[in-house]
């Protein structure tokens, strides 16, 4: 790879030009084959400048990846990393590796084939801090981690840096390994089937109506309804299973010596994340109403990047909660927190059932009165909603509690569903108490890729006491404030 810039960074393979061309190789075909069926009507129905925007737009795909490969160019020192982007004005993004608290690596169809890696070096919050390296070959992966471990402190992955002589890496030890059974099974109990299910069948829908079998078909599910609606169920469950059996397939939660936390999952689209002991804020563990019957739970990791990894931290499926717990625990344990969640009892499980139950049937009272009185079909949803805002209010209040660990905060309620939150002591920012009736609500504020808040009532003095003691005495995280440094340049 040549050296062009003056500020000595070095070109991408240029595989990622073969690369960009097959990611975006379906869109050049459907283009391509608009401009044939174009140019071959009698009567053009776009206009007469609709073919010179279709050869713009061929034009753009064209050349749009070779002119992104010319003008990136990366610098990798044993301090930081640094990406320069754009031809008139060149943009440069550094990160030094001591702030790379997350290394998330991604990998789609085009560039598994050829070897390649978008990786993506985290410092916690929004898209303004990280800095991606979009085509990075496995040499230069090898590298980055290499410099990010021996930064940390922590034990190197692969080759070592020049000038850095890490201890030699020993194997990560694993934590979980997902089967595909039990993906398949997570994908029912999460509800996904709701959403991918329903676009599933209309999908089927439109092409049995393209083809002319929805007449013949439609009948017969007409005289037989209970057929009909068994079918819709099957495939809309089937059709959920399978979609999160391949996004999170091969999902593994791994540690290595130094601490740090690897998750991996994929198929077309294979994603592989390292985080940082120092980057972990917490846990979280939700049970919804199928889970709490069954005895299953869920866990997701609350880093400091939380904010950018909607879906992507789950590290545990739906399992038995036994597990789950004990996993947690340990993870915990390793960043100073003590932890042992209680087994919820039927009390807290006819909670969150009600929760559940009782807004959704208040709702849809208000809703049917003011409908059955001529109010306006508007009102009417406004009013059953806000009926349903109530009723979990009232549910928040009553079951939202914060206990205070050993090295950690958790709060727990019940609203829909169940779930724990665990921060650890060093991550609490912000402590507020309101004080309203002669009772007290608490808000704590961390920080994991935004402002992450935990409220609660009931909490006593002694609690303010033992939670001020934490804060106090147990030293804080670095805020991610000015993580890298970014700046343009005409």
């Amino acid at each position: 790879m040549s050296i062009r810039w003056r500020g000595g960074g070095r070109r991408l393979s240029a595989r990622t030009i073969t690369a960009d061309y097959l990611a975006g190789a379906p869109s050049l075909v459907t283009l391509t084959a608009g401009l044939i069926a174009y140019i071959a009507l009698d009567e053009p129905w776009l206009g007469k400048f609709a073919l010179w925007g279709f050869i713009a737009l061929l034009g753009f795909f064209v050349a749009q990846p070779v002119v992104r490969w010319l003008s990136t160019y990366v610098l990798i020192t044993d301090e930081d990393a640094t990406v320069v982007t754009g031809i008139v004005m060149h943009r440069l993004r550094t990160i030094t590796w001591r702030n790379a608290h997350v290394i998330d690596v991604e990998r789609s169809m085009s560039y598994r084939l050829l070897g390649l890696h978008r990786v993506a070096l985290r410092a916690g919050g929004d898209e303004a801090s990280e800095v991606v390296i979009d085509g990075a070959d496995d040499r230069l992966l090898v590298d980055m981690r290499g410099y990010a471990s021996s930064a940390a402190g922590t034990l190197s992955v692969g080759r070592a840096p020049s000038g850095i002589h890490p201890a030699q890496p020993s194997p990560d030890t694993l934590i979980y390994a997902a089967g595909v059974g039990q993906l398949a099974f997570a994908g029912v109990i999460y509800g996904q089937f709701a959403v991918i299910g329903g676009a599933v069948v209309m999908g089927i829908v439109e092409a049995l109506q393209a083809l002319g079998f929805l007449e013949m078909i439609l009948p017969l599910l007409l005289r037989s309804p209970a057929i009909g609606v068994g079918a819709l169920v099957v495939i809309m469950l089937a059709s959920g299973s399978v979609a999160s059996a391949c996004r999170f397939h091969g999902l593994r939660l791994q540690q290595s010596q130094g601490g740090n936390l690897r998750v991996q999952y994929g198929v077309l689209h294979k994603r592989d994340r390292t985080i940082r002991p120092e980057s972990l804020v917490g846990v979280r563990i939700q049970q919804n109403l199928i889970e709490a019957v069954i005895g299953r739970a869920r866990m997701s990791l609350l880093s400091i990047d939380s904010s950018q990894q909607v879906g992507t931290n789950l590290v545990l499926p739906s399992l038995p909660r036994h597990l789950v717990v004990s996993i947690a625990s340990e993870q915990l344990r390793r960043v100073g927190v003590e932890w042992s969640d209680p087994t919820p009892s039927r009390r807290s499980d006819a909670l969150l059932a009600a929760s559940v139950i009782v807004p959704l049937t208040v709702g849809a009272t208000i809703c049917a009165m003011m409908l059955r009185s001529g109010t306006h079909i508007i009102t009417s949803g406004a009013a059953g909603m806000t009926g349903v805002g109530l009723a979990l209010a009232v549910f928040w209040a009553t079951t939202a509690r914060i206990r205070i660990t050993h090295g950690g905060v958790s709060r727990s309620h019940v609203v829909m569903r169940r779930r724990v939150d665990i921060v650890r002591g060093n991550a609490i920012q912000v402590v507020s108490r309101l004080i309203l009736g002669g009772r007290s609500i608490m808000s704590l504020h961390a920080y994991a890729g935004g402002t992450l808040s935990l409220r609660a009532a009931g909490v006593t003095e002694c609690d303010v006491q033992r939670l001020r003691s934490i804060v106090r005495t147990r030293p804080h995280t670095h805020t991610p404030l000015t993580e890298g440094i970014s700046y343009e340049r005409a």
